[in-house]
């Protein structure tokens, strides 16, 4: 029988509380005799029957069967069922590690992991790969890092180890840079780069020539084991284009004589790993699954450390925090933290109290009740910087529904003053970890080290109600950035093709995410989500592009808003225009029309728009107001549009509608706007260059403007030739539309309102040929004309503020 003392039974009747009942059913004891114990003396008098059974050798099983291993560990496992007044005191800093995870250093302070400690040696020992998977916060990095490394090294089999520990995230979105810099500087002999030699592990997938040259600096050394923590990071941080090539690495690894792998992967990563032929033959071959840390794993996990650091709780304060705790999915992570915060609470005291306890609101509030405290002592400005910090260190996974942490460039995100205050703040909470990369060896150059930023625990992600809403809020928006970002890179591996590109509608989600999200975007995906108008446009300056193309693209401009200044309305729908300056200078028209000065003046960039005409029409005060038509004859039904595009040259429009419209806007401007002379337009047509015959030049060139030659048969957008423009920066001045002067065809000298005869139209159109497309050819309609090939161009000779 079990030699328990009376200090052992004291302690087990007060620890078992209400669980008698659970005992009672367990032994089997019968409900006469229960009926007979004395109301709160119940454990006492389960004891005693155990003992007169001589069934006390039993009470350990029970105990553990009605999950209450804490009563075994802590009183019948103990010689003393109180804390132990005197420890020895190992350490002065807190011996928990909160939400990271335990190093190699830390091995004295990692407890309660010896079963899993003692497989997964047996396992690394006897094969050559080792996948750790579990659960966010199941403390894998730990195991490996403070567990298994160190023991492996303690081992007096006659071999000796050496482990590189890297993640595939950690120096950017390449995992060949990340495991070349932990490489690098036992082969400085070679002369190689960092870059250089992830440039041979990808190419060659030489990782077993570099662990022999890398052992051969270390003659004592036999294996050398990469440790690839976190490697989740394959999937959330690296570069698509990376993975198949790493993962095909993994595999030479795998069969190499010099080399063990161990990783660590989260188990909701578990079905992306098999995605990958190679990768998954590896795990199936050297899976071991991680559970969470049961109740007497627990128990030793928090009073390890403290007696270690030399720490004693008080009185129930264990039980409450491992009840707290439960052996749920991330509950180490949570329970962690609260020790650590709880140590911080009462230093320099040694014992660790229920009210430092109750303060930090227990295990499951612990992280968001500091961090909210952490935020509401920031200025303003820096809580305002909130989401321009997480934007870069909260990436999802659509698939799950689920938000992950990711790193960030501290020199990125912490640009502003309120930036780097968040970051600092919450990084001395313990909240967010700076960590440098690179290499923090001293031989690294200091040039090619950076600081990165990230969540020190995703359970900051989840327990913290205000970051945890601005997540949900924006989630959508994570998900979208994710998905840009993903298909922005495919498109630079794939050479930019136009075909990948997304559309105006649904970029506007990508600039509404922006918006919200303000995230730190790279150089491609600023290039793949450029607004499709402006690559639109800076299409139309390849001279090689065909009428049929242009056209289209001027049609979809239309569609998604043409952005261009010069064809639209203002804010209070008048017609606003790009004047373009004409020098004074002499033009002589042809058939002996007479020779005639011209003195400065401003002529719109292009031909007045179907948008701009329509503001008349639709004015209240516009079309349909006598005011504007003195002496000019009114249709009451105004022409109508063949091709009712708001970009596009309005047409049908005659000579009588082209000078109302002018006087209505001269009107609303305040400003002296008309229709040019022939010869104002000859000017601005040829800059005053009388050997120009066409906008650009001597010769016809049928790729630079909508004339007949086209073969579209209809009017473009206006400014969709830029290769026509003419000298003073005026577009469409030969083709597109004929184009209303003011003064006479029989009588040039004429511009009276009132004169009688054919008025003069100018710049072809394209209805007509080169021959009709000259600068100076003079050609005439009658003013109540209206065909599809009519429009207008507008003059100002005011003063333009």
């Amino acid at each position: 029988m079990e030699n328990y003392s009376g200090k052992h039974k004291i302690a087990f009747c007060k620890r078992l509380g209400k669980n008698w009942q659970e005992l009672a059913d367990y032994f089997d004891i019968s409900d006469s005799l229960r009926k007979q114990y004395a109301q709160g003396n119940e454990a006492r008098e389960i004891w005693t029957w155990l003992v007169q059974t001589e069934r006390l050798d039993e009470l350990v099983a029970a105990l553990k069967f009605i999950d209450r291993q804490d009563i075994v560990l802590d009183v019948l496992n103990s010689d003393e069922n109180d804390q132990p007044s005197v420890q020895t005191k190992i350490i002065t800093k807190s011996p928990y590690p909160g939400l990271r995870a335990f190093t190699e250093d830390e091995s004295a302070l990692f407890f309660g992991r010896m079963p899993e400690i003692t497989s997964l040696l047996t396992k690394i020992t006897s094969s050559r790969f080792l996948a750790v998977i579990g659960a966010s916060g199941s403390g894998k990095s730990s195991l490996v890092r403070a567990g298994v490394l160190p023991k492996l090294a303690e081992k007096t089999d006659g071999k000796h180890w050496e482990w590189l520990r890297f993640t595939p995230g950690g120096i950017g979105d390449d995992p060949f840079m990340a495991l070349s810099f932990v490489l690098m500087p036992s082969l400085e002999r070679l002369k190689l780069t960092a870059r250089e030699i992830a440039t041979q592990l990808q190419k060659r997938g030489n990782i077993d020539e570099m662990a022999e040259k890398y052992l051969a600096q270390k003659p004592a050394t036999e294996q050398l084991i990469l440790f690839i923590d976190q490697f989740e990071e394959l999937f959330t941080l690296v570069d698509e284009c990376y993975r198949q090539r790493f993962v095909n690495l993994l595999g030479k690894a795998g069969q190499s004589s010099h080399l063990r792998i161990i990783l660590t992967v989260r188990a909701d990563f578990h079905e992306h790993c098999l995605n990958y032929d190679a990768l998954a033959s590896l795990i199936n071959t050297g899976a071991w699954h991680l559970a969470s840390p049961d109740t007497p794993a627990l128990w030793q996990i928090v009073h390890g450390p403290a007696i270690a650091a030399g720490l004693q709780f008080e009185s129930g304060l264990v039980e409450q925090i491992l009840s707290d705790t439960g052996t749920g999915s991330g509950a180490l992570a949570l329970m962690a933290f609260a020790l650590e915060q709880l140590y911080l609470s009462c230093a320099p005291s040694t014992t660790l109290t229920w009210e430092a306890y109750d303060r930090l609101g227990r295990v499951s509030h612990a992280i968001g009740r500091h961090a909210q405290e952490t935020y509401n002592n920031l200025e303003e400005d820096a809580q305002n910087a909130l989401g321009e910090v997480f934007a870069e260190l909260v990436t999802v996974d659509p698939e799950r529904g689920v938000a992950t942490r990711k790193r960030a460039d501290f020199a990125r995100i912490g640009q502003t003053d309120a930036a780097r205050q968040l970051i600092d703040s919450f990084t001395e909470a313990r909240l967010l970890v700076k960590s440098e990369v690179n290499g923090t060896d001293a031989k690294t150059p200091v040039s090619m080290r950076e600081t990165v930023v990230e969540v020190a625990h995703e359970a900051v992600l989840t327990h913290w109600d205000l970051l945890k809403n601005w997540i949900n809020e924006r989630f959508d928006d994570f998900c979208l950035l994710r998905q840009v970002t993903l298909e922005a890179a495919e498109w630079e591996r794939n050479l930019r093709p136009d075909a990948n590109l997304w559309v105006h509608e649904r970029l506007q989600q990508v600039y509404a995410m922006q918006q919200k999200l303000k995230p730190q975007l790279s150089g491609s995906v600023v290039a793949f989500i450029r607004p499709e108008a402006e690559r639109l446009l800076e299409k139309l300056t390849n001279p090689a592009l065909t009428h049929l193309q242009r056209e289209r693209i001027g049609v979809r401009l239309a569609e998604i808003g043409d952005p261009r200044p010069g064809i639209g309305v203002d804010e209070n729908g008048l017609p606003k225009f790009d004047w373009c300056p004409v020098p004074s200078g002499q033009i002589t028209l042809k058939d002996y029309a007479g020779t005639y000065n011209v003195e400065l003046f401003f002529i719109s960039q292009y031909p007045v728009t179907f948008k701009q005409y329509r503001a008349f029409l639709e004015a209240a005060d516009g079309y349909q107001n006598v005011r504007w038509w003195t002496n000019l004859q009114h249709e009451p039904v105004p022409g109508e549009q063949y091709r009712k595009i708001d970009n596009h040259p309005a047409e049908t429009v005659s000579w009588f509608d082209a000078v109302a419209f002018c006087r209505w806007l001269s009107d609303k401007r305040g400003l002296a706007i008309r229709l040019p002379t022939e010869w104002e337009w000859q000017q601005a047509a040829t800059g005053g260059h009388p050997e120009n015959k066409y906008p650009w030049g001597t010769v016809f060139e049928s790729m630079r403007c909508n004339s007949y030659e086209s073969g579209l048969g209809r009017t473009t957008a206006v400014g969709m030739y830029p290769q026509g423009i003419s000298p003073v920066g005026a577009l469409d001045m030969t083709g597109n539309v004929w184009e209303w002067c003011s003064n006479g065809y029989d009588k040039p000298e004429s511009t009276e309102v009132a004169a009688d005869g054919r008025r003069v139209v100018r710049g072809g159109s394209w209805r007509r040929d080169q021959d009709y497309a000259r600068a100076a050819y003079r050609y005439h309609y009658t003013p109540v004309d209206r065909g599809g090939s009519l429009g207008f161009r507008v003059v100002c000779s005011s003063p333009i503020s």
